[in-house]
């Protein structure tokens, strides 16, 4: 009768579910701690919110907010009649006005604090959800999202990017834990922060929403009638925004200056010379001789319109800080007239503005913390940042980290409108990481494609079929949600806009990051694999053991 001798037995104990989310949670404690650690060492070096927007100087007033005793005094109505920027940063502003003034600051201060805290937390969660080892999602949210110099820059300057780039961090998360979870909660959650974004900043209109709700409801097919549901709040509210300004202003979008807008990449970049060829041969109008969003003293009526009103945003020239009003309703007109322009000269000269959209382009790559108006010294508006405490060190990150090259230029007001970015002043840690994510992404998305129609047509393979399947549906759902809007942002401001696209990249959050993390993290995966596999056809190649049965039990004969 045979001996069976038995062996040392090599199995390989996977990590029970309770230790990963042990794990997880001591990633989330560490991204916590550092987070409360760098923001008391900010503070004792002598960072300090800076909400001169809200009692502006006209140095400092933003033209995206009403004029601040309207805000304070009468915001409903002022609001309601805002037609050149989306409604909620003016509503956020008027709700902090309404605070005694002792306390719109430190409440202003919480809320973007809040609101970093969370963008910290979700991107952590956002990796690990999507497979990335905690060890590495924690370090990477530690350096490129904690420690970021564009993190605490803007975070204490009361704008509309802090809380946009917090949306669609956060907005991700709970897609991502909706597409593996079925919540209706999560998946509500998740839109109403993607509408907050729409409803806050012009970069982000419902082109860029319905595609992302369609994409949504084929990823948690066959359960689509439910992801529609989940989606009727936000679009009702979307739909409501746009149908009112369409009706009473005219226009399809939340804001009325995509004319002015576009007019600063096409006639705003043009020699006077050029411009009385373009009139000539009928492109343009005596318009176009105007720079966009000048005082509305200086337009003829022919261009102004007729429109009147007695509703104070709409009918004063001059706001309280001295600044035009942008939400008089004769620039309405205007914009539309200089669309008209911007067409001409988009038909006369494709090339230049070919050349115009490349420089914009190269602006993106330019570390977000140089944005100039954070750091401008202007009359009643200190640094935000003490020169002597912190500039150094935002220096040495974009030397060190974002790995730019030349000296970081904190300038006042500097401005790449009509001068394109040296190579030495971009970031190549960015521009390493919007290749991964531009390049990466797509293929990353369909090989785990390919593993969830495998899964499927295999019936599932149990309970580890069924877990990967679910982390191929989150992957290839929140992938390419992260991929398109990155794409889509990227595109609509090279497109339409110039001078200040490296703050439209801060708008995306942690998106950027988080593509092109997994798509390393994959690749990594996949190196090893390949590794692993050749290694051990070469063992099995050149050994001439008799091959093992399961559990190292080896069958000899007596």
């Amino acid at each position: 009768m045979p001996a069976v001798q038995s062996g040392p037995r090599k199995l390989k104990l996977l990590p029970t579910r309770s230790a990963v989310h042990i794990t997880v949670r001591t990633g989330a404690i560490t991204v916590l701690a550092g987070f409360v650690v760098s923001r008391i060492v900010y503070a004792l070096a002598g960072v300090r919110f800076n909400d001169v927007a809200l009692h502006p100087t006209s140095a400092t007033a933003q033209w995206q907010l009403l004029d601040i005793p309207l805000l304070t005094h009468d915001p409903v109505e002022s609001i309601w009649y805002l037609h050149s920027q989306p409604p909620l940063y003016n509503i956020i502003a008027a709700l902090l006005l309404q605070l005694p003034h002792a306390l719109v600051e430190p409440a202003a201060a919480g809320i973007f604090l809040v609101l970093g805290l969370a963008m910290a937390i979700s991107t952590y969660l956002i990796l690990t959800e999507m497979t990335v080892p905690p060890i590495a999602a924690t370090v990477v949210t530690l350096i490129f999202v904690v420690a970021s110099p564009s993190m605490i820059l803007y975070e204490n300057y009361f704008s509309w990017s802090y809380p946009t780039a917090a949306c669609l961090t956060v907005g991700v998360l709970c897609i991502c834990r909706y597409l593996k979870t079925a919540s209706f909660g999560w998946g509500l959650g998740g839109l109403i922060a993607f509408v907050a974004v729409i409803m806050m900043d012009t970069t982000f209109q419902w082109l860029w929403l319905v595609p992302i709700v369609i994409a949504i409801a084929i990823f948690m097919r066959p359960g689509w009638r439910r992801a529609l549901a989940v989606a009727a709040v936000p679009l009702v509210l979307v739909g409501g925004l746009i149908l009112k300004n369409a009706v009473m202003f005219g226009t399809t979008t939340t804001s009325s200056w995509v004319g002015m807008n576009l007019a600063q990449m096409t006639v705003g970049q043009s020699s006077q010379q050029l411009l009385h060829r373009l009139k000539s041969r009928g492109y343009v109008n005596d318009l176009a001789f105007q720079l966009p969003f000048s005082d509305l003293s200086i337009y003829s009526p022919k261009y102004k319109g007729t429109a009147t009103s007695s509703i104070p945003a709409l009918s004063k020239t001059t706001t309280s800080a001295g600044i035009p009003n942008y939400n008089n309703i004769e620039y309405i007109t205007l914009s539309n007239s200089y669309l008209h322009d911007d067409v001409g000269y988009l038909k006369a000269e494709p090339l230049r503005y070919i050349q115009t959209v490349s420089r914009s382009a190269r602006i993106w790559f330019v570390p977000s913390d140089q944005f100039p108006f954070i750091w401008s010294p202007v009359p009643n508006n200190p640094y935000l940042l003490s020169p002597v405490n912190v500039l150094s060190y935002a220096s040495l990150y974009d030397n060190f980290v974002l790995l730019e090259p030349g000296k970081p230029f904190f300038s006042v007001f500097l401005s790449y409108v009509h001068v394109a970015p040296s190579a030495s002043s971009i970031s190549y840690s960015v521009v390493f990481e919007y290749l991964v994510l531009f390049f990466g992404v797509p293929i990353v998305v369909l090989r785990r494609r390919r593993r969830l129609r495998r899964t499927g047509e295999a019936g599932g393979a149990g309970e580890a079929g069924t877990q990967d399947a679910t982390e191929s549906r989150v992957a290839v759902g929140t992938l390419s949600i992260v991929w398109f809007t990155c794409v889509y942002s990227f595109a609509v401001t090279s497109l339409l806009a110039i001078g200040e696209n490296m703050r439209f990249r801060f708008e995306l959050g942690t998106m950027p990051l988080i593509g092109c993390v997994v798509v390393v993290t994959e690749f990594v995966r996949v190196v090893k694999a390949r590794r692993k596999t050749r290694d051990v056809r070469r063992k099995t190649a050149n050994s001439n053991d008799p091959a093992p049965t399961s559990y190292g039990r080896v069958v000899t004969p007596r």
